[in-house]
C-alpha cells in the first residue's frame, strides 16, 4: 500500500499542494469580479504581469515564474499579486498598502500562468478577448525530491 509523506502537523504534503492551487484559483476567479481603482480592474487584471504590457491595455496582476506562499494574501485579497508572492523572506511592500508580513509557507512555492484562449466565433482581433485558461502548480519537496500538483480552469467573461 502507498504511504503518502505527511508534514509536521500529520497533512499529506500532496493533498496540502493540490489544496494551495485549488484555493489560489478559488482566489482568481473572485478576483475577476473586483474592480478597485488601483488595485484590480476586474477581467482585465486576470493575466500576468508584463514588463512592457501592450499601449492602451492594463496590465495583469499575477506574478510570473516560481514565487513563495504566504499565510496571508495581502491587502488586495488575491493570492498570487506582489502583495503576497514578492520574492525574499522579508514583508511584501506595495507603495500606498499595507505591508504584508505574514510568514512563508516554507517547502511550497506556487506558479500561476494565464493564457488567453481563442474564439473561433468571436476572433480577436477585432472581439474582446473572453476566455483565460488558468494553470496553477504548486511545487514542494519530499526527502529532498522536487514534486508538483496543477490545478487548472478556463475562466469566462460573460
Amino acid at each position: 500500500m502507498f504511504s503518502q509523506k505527511r508534514n509536521e502537523k500529520g497533512f499529506s504534503y500532496i493533498d496540502v499542494a493540490k489544496q494551495m492551487a485549488l484555493s489560489t484559483i478559488e482566489s482568481i476567479m473572485a478576483a475577476k469580479e473586483i474592480e478597485r481603482p488601483g488595485i484590480l480592474d476586474g477581467w482585465e487584471s486576470i493575466k500576468n504581469v508584463l514588463a512592457s504590457p501592450p499601449a492602451g491595455t492594463i496590465n495583469g496582476v499575477f506574478l510570473t515564474g516560481w514565487c513563495p506562499i504566504r499565510d496571508e494574501m495581502g491587502y488586495d485579497g488575491v493570492a498570487g499579486t506582489i502583495d503576497d508572492a514578492c520574492s525574499g523572506t522579508g514583508s511584501c511592500i506595495v507603495a500606498g498598502r499595507p505591508a504584508n508580513t505574514s510568514p512563508i509557507i516554507g517547502g511550497y512555492s506556487r506558479e500561476i500562468v494565464i493564457t488567453d484562449v481563442a474564439d473561433a466565433e468571436r476572433p480577436s482581433p477585432p472581439n474582446a478577448i473572453t476566455r483565460r485558461r488558468v494553470d496553477v502548480t504548486v511545487r514542494f519537496f519530499v526527502n529532498q525530491a522536487s514534486r508538483t500538483e496543477t490545478a487548472s480552469t478556463i475562466l469566462t467573461n460573460y
